[in-house]
């Protein structure tokens, strides 16, 4: 009894109801003759089905991961160079968290970039970030946040410096440059996660003509050894949508940074 248990559990998702509630719809639209309305529904019916009935969406994003894949061996061999940088995303700026930030699910690009500071590959960690807007107050910079975070907790020997508020990856990479031409910095590490590190790559490269040595992180399908491998077909998944949507945003990020010439 107990091995029913589980699939009925997933059957009264909000997710597996609203896709056995289209398929109830479009073979009622169908008996009814209502053609339209029945393509209709079912080309909505059978999209819901091949994104998260299937591992078609994490298919998609693991293309785009799979490049960046590190080994543990790879780790030792990374070369010393004048800064960490790591970019915005993981964590929001929050006063009601005591550590002033909460963390999210790319959160390990701020711990990547600790331990690689803590392993002596830089001597300095820049940090990025967007911003959060209370409504009632000034912008919340996510990477003051996250400076004050590891500064009160001691977590880097090394200066720590943020980028203050950056609207995208681009304007992430021309404050960069300004603070690197200050410091003089020549070769540094870029990390951020894997979905992301394809455009955030190429526009850092073409903004600060620096040598960029990317270390990614976050990696969310099993190119990076995970094991947890998604069978091709299983029950309605919300992360599936998660993944298709990472996947639709870095795609259509990277043509329109392309298109503007960023990249």
């Amino acid at each position: 009894m107990h091995f029913l248990l589980k699939p009925l559990f997933h059957l009264l998702e909000p997710l597996s109801l609203v896709v056995l509630g289209l398929a109830v719809l479009t073979v009622l639209l169908i008996r009814r003759r209502q053609r339209g309305l029945a393509i209709f529904s079912g080309l909505i019916w059978l999209t819901l089905v091949l994104t998260t009935c299937t591992a078609l969406s994490d298919r998609m994003l693991a293309s785009i991961e799979r490049e960046w894949a590190t080994v543990p061996s790879q780790w030792s061999s990374l070369p010393v160079c004048d800064a960490v940088v790591c970019l915005g995303g993981g964590v929001t700026p929050n006063p009601a968290e005591i550590i002033g930030v909460g963390m999210e699910g790319d959160s390990n690009r701020i711990t990547t970039a600790i331990e690689l500071i803590r392993e002596g590959r830089a001597p300095f960690l820049m940090l990025g970030g967007g911003y959060a807007d209370p409504g009632d107050g000034p912008k919340l910079s996510e990477s003051t946040a996250v400076r004050h975070w590891i500064e009160r907790w001691q977590l880097v020997s090394v200066p720590v410096d943020d980028l203050g508020i950056c609207r995208n990856t681009r304007d992430e990479a021309l404050m960069f440059a300004e603070k690197a031409k200050l410091h003089g910095w020549k070769k540094i590490i870029l990390v951020t996660s894997a979905s992301h590190m394809h455009r955030a790559l190429g526009v850092f490269r073409k903004t600060t003509g620096l040598e960029v040595v990317p270390v990614a992180c976050a990696f969310h399908t099993d190119v990076a050894g995970k094991d947890h491998v998604r069978e091709w077909v299983h029950m309605p998944a919300t992360g599936a949508l998660d993944f298709l949507g990472t996947w639709i945003y870095e795609t259509i990020g990277w043509w329109t940074y392309k298109a503007r010439g960023w990249v």
